[in-house]
């Protein structure tokens, strides 16, 4: 069902877009961007801006494209708080939630962070992260980490490694996004992986049996056994702009993988986007996080909220920056105490993920 708005909201959205937009010109160039319409033939230029905007959201709201609009006008203006405040009462960015989830969430902050560049830094990095789906379903969570390459956990691809599957039935559905009442505003765009069976997969390591065991555990986890999966995309879709590939707005482009060891110890505050249960992108966030590592320094854990669906997500600090790969929660089904983490300098140290990386490199 198309997002529904009231008059107060559309209001709110218009000023939003006035504000985002202050001329013809850069709301004609959104319009053509993100939604591939002609700005001129719903309203012209001499009707003025205050009129053209409210044009353009009765034609978007006649043609049940009031979602599609939003989110084509946060890509287009990331930074902009009135786009990002209309996204969040509508359902349309990963950080909205109840406001008792919200006091909880925020009751142990000690972090102050830049406002208008964190929230900017949140749209950009919710363009990279994507829902992993197995025939059309969600499985887990994956990100681009190059212009053509998502990574995600091994245990999430598994059995189109092993050959159980065809690896034509994974998918990588992109920009996901639902209203407040659950409906899908924006289904996503699905990309495949490449088709030739020596070209889909790049890289994997396998997940330990030690993963599964209850604490305390027998020993940690092998040097090799990282869970994660590096898979080529049959485009370059980290090269192509958000409003899709003809536009010509702000490139989609990736998360960047560093093998510099991070000191976790530093480390209090992290943020997960994922799709949990197979659902629209969320982000979790953990404030005075006490981030601890195994003997062996190839997992971490910490409290912060997952499910299942949530294999495969990124995990950040307060700066944005790429630490981990989430992987697995603590295997107790009684009272479960943590859920844990591949540092993600380790994953870019495998020597085919640095060779992938250096081939990154001499591309740019």
């Amino acid at each position: 069902m198309p997002l529904e708005m009231d008059g107060a909201q559309r209001r709110e959205l218009r000023e939003a877009l006035i504000d985002a937009f202050p001329g013809w010109a850069e709301l004609e160039t959104m319009v053509a961007d993100q939604l591939n319409e002609n700005l001129a033939v719903h309203a012209p230029e001499s009707a003025g801006l205050e009129q053209v905007a409210f044009e353009l959201l009765k034609w978007a709201g006649a043609r049940g494209r009031l979602g599609d609009l939003i989110i084509g006008a946060r890509n287009a203006n990331p930074d902009n708080p009135n786009l990002f405040k209309v996204a969040q009462r509508t359902g349309l960015t990963s950080t909205s939630a109840p406001k008792s989830t919200l006091e909880k969430l925020v009751g142990g902050n000690t972090t102050f962070l830049d406002v208008a560049a964190w929230r900017g830094a949140l749209t950009r990095t919710e363009w990279k992260v994507c829902r992993i789906d197995v025939d059309g379903h969600g499985a887990g969570t994956g990100f681009l980490v190059g212009p053509d390459a998502v990574l995600t956990n091994q245990h999430v691809v598994e059995r189109a490694i092993t050959g159980a599957d065809p690896h034509q039935v994974i998918t990588c559905r992109f920009d996901y996004k639902v209203g407040e009442a659950g409906d899908v505003i924006a289904a996503g765009q699905v990309v495949d992986l490449a088709h030739a069976d020596n070209e889909w997969l790049i890289d994997s390591a396998p997940y330990s049996a030690i993963d599964i065991e209850p604490d305390p555990k027998s020993a940690d986890p092998a040097p090799g056994e990282l869970d994660y999966a590096l898979l080529r995309l049959a485009t370059r879709f980290g090269d192509q702009p958000t409003g899709g590939s003809e536009g010509e707005g702000e490139p989609r482009s990736w998360l960047k993988l560093d093998a510099t060891p991070i000191d976790f110890a530093h480390v209090s505050t992290i943020g997960i986007l994922q799709h949990p249960n197979s659902e629209p992108l969320k982000l979790a966030l953990g404030m005075e996080q006490d981030i601890t590592a195994n003997g062996a320094g190839n997992r971490i854990r910490y409290k912060v909220p997952t499910l299942p669906g949530s294999s495969g997500s990124p995990v950040f600090d307060s700066d944005w920056r790429l630490i981990a790969l989430h992987h697995a929660g603590d295997p107790s089904t009684i009272k479960p105490e943590f859920n844990e983490a591949i540092p993600i300098s380790l994953i870019a140290s495998q020597p085919a993920v640095a060779d992938f990386l250096q081939r990154l490199a001499d591309e740019e």
